[in-house]
């Protein structure tokens, strides 16, 4: 079984998510993630 395969892909996106957030700023994050929605 592979690291992408099943619920523990999510739990990766997760915490790639906070890592993400912690590393780069929420505000930036939600720039890359609505892109021009906001």
């Amino acid at each position: 079984m592979g690291l992408l395969t099943g619920p523990r892909r999510w739990w990766l996106f997760g915490a790639f998510g906070v890592i993400a957030g912690l590393t780069f700023g929420w505000e930036q994050l939600v720039i890359f993630g609505l892109g021009d929605n906001g």
